[in-house]
């Protein structure tokens, strides 16, 4: 009798690994694993999805970035493996785990509850809890001890967050969205180029956003009337036109209504519409805006193969993975280190099949 295949509700796409949940609640993670981001014990790389240690269900979201990944469990519990130097998985300590760990406790000795967590590029960890407040892991380097800090300024709760290389953006409850840190492109979204330290309103997202996903040095909004919006920098990530950097969100050619979904990745974006059709913009030198070439694109070009059937999408650094309304798995783009999860490490410019899931 043929194995029964893997269904996928959800998916994150990294640097050099994927990882979803399945739509019974468990982990599979596959790619690069040389500082145990796989999750499942090993330093080995896996080209193929591979069940990561003890998360086989209740598990609701993942997130991932280059050699981390969390996982937020239905109770709300927190769980890290990967890379830790500079004890970035939150647990208290700079040691690496090749297998889930629980994250430490909030402030006071309060058990950490959370309802999503988001990793940046440079390795931040922070969490939304049940309530709404937004807590960074703060790693203190000179008594190798860290602690979960408050982040300060939310009038009311927090939806979701999202963390991408030198800038963090929140979506509050009433639909609006924040951003803070480092604003060299415009990445924070607040018309100039300062530094915050704290969370500032986003230009024209003061209500109205579903969605946000921040990226390598971008961000884009998802508004309820399906139009997509970027910000920071350009050069095809904001699908313009242009090669500019916008400091204030900006609208993506084509895609004013009818959009369900947005991820930004490292130098690309992608949304699927209404009708489950994917389109990608920006870089594509590893083939990961998947319309069968290496050409770059400046405005939203279609996904070959993917006309219609998709739910979701995550793009990754230089990849791409989406997934089908059957729980089926596709991907392209870079495949180095077997992200693909095809059980090659041939790249791929069109979408391919994650083994076990179709």
């Amino acid at each position: 009798m043929a194995p029964v295949a893997v269904k996928f509700a959800q998916i994150a796409a990294g640097t050099h690994h994927t990882c979803g949940v399945t739509t019974d609640g468990a982990v599979k993670c596959w790619g690069g694993n040389s500082r145990g981001q796989i999750g499942d014990g090993t330093n080995a790389s896996r080209y193929v999805p591979a069940q990561v240690r003890g998360l086989d269900s209740g598990v609701t979201k993942v997130s991932v970035e280059g050699f981390r990944t969390c996982a937020v469990k239905t109770s709300g519990e927190v769980l890290c493996w990967g890379a830790n130097d500079d004890g970035q998985l939150g647990d208290g300590t700079n040691t690496s785990r090749l297998v889930p760990t629980a994250v430490s406790v909030l402030p006071g000795g309060a058990s950490l509850k959370a309802r999503a967590v988001s990793f940046g590029g440079t390795g931040q960890i922070c969490v939304v809890e049940d309530a709404g407040a937004v807590y960074c892991w703060q790693w203190q380097p000179h008594d190798g001890t860290g602690v979960w800090a408050a982040v300060p300024g939310f009038d009311v709760a927090v939806r979701t967050l999202s963390i991408g290389m030198t800038a963090t953006c929140a979506l509050k409850s009433t639909g609006a969205v924040v951003c803070w840190g480092v604003n060299n492109f415009g990445q924070v979204g607040n018309g100039n180029l300062y530094e915050q330290s704290r969370p500032v309103q986003v230009v024209g997202l003061d209500a109205g956003v579903g969605a946000i996903s921040g990226g390598e040095f971008h961000s884009c909004a998802l508004k309820s009337t399906g139009a997509v919006l970027c910000w920071g920098k350009n050069l095809g990530r904001i699908g313009d036109g242009t090669n500019d950097a916008r400091s204030v969100p900006t609208q993506v050619v084509g895609l004013e209504t009818e959009t369900v979904a947005v991820s930004a990745g490292g130098s690309h974006t992608c949304a699927v519409n209404a009708t489950g059709a994917v389109v990608c913009w920006g870089a594509n030198g590893s083939g990961q805006l998947g319309d069968g070439t290496q050409i770059s694109k400046p405005v939203p070009a279609a996904v070959r193969g993917l006309e219609s059937g998709v739910s979701a999408v995550a793009a990754g650094f230089g990849h791409t993975c989406a997934v089908k309304s059957t729980g089926a798995v596709v991907c392209w783009g870079d495949n180095q280190r077997g992200q693909l999860g095809d059980g090659t490490n041939i790249r791929r410019t069109r979408p391919v099949a994650v083994v076990g899931t179709l």
